[in-house]
């Protein structure tokens, strides 16, 4: 989502910067705006990846375990339930 809301901003003072305004983008502003982009969808496809790992090493190293009953997994979107002791694992723990 972050990603998504970097180049939305972007794209939003673009929008805003030409058509309200009425008023042409420089090539300096254009070249921030589209490097703006570039980052939004660098953040896009790698912030969650690398935020997953970090906390599964993390819950890991603490030992914490992964609930397979309860972690649940569509398309893309992906839920894992950690829990201190593995007896109180259970399908119920899902929202």
């Amino acid at each position: 989502m972050l990603g998504v809301s970097i180049i939305s901003s972007a794209l939003s003072f673009v929008l805003i910067y030409e058509f309200w305004i009425g008023v042409d983008l420089t090539k300096k502003l254009s070249i921030y705006c589209t490097r703006i982009c570039v980052i939004g969808v660098i953040v896009l496809f790698t912030l969650p990846p690398v935020l997953d790992y970090s906390i599964s090493t993390y819950l890991e190293n603490r030992n914490h375990v992964v609930c397979v009953e309860a972690s649940t997994q569509w398309l893309h979107s992906k839920t894992t339930v950690f829990v201190r002791e593995p007896n109180v694992c259970s399908s119920q723990l899902v929202n």
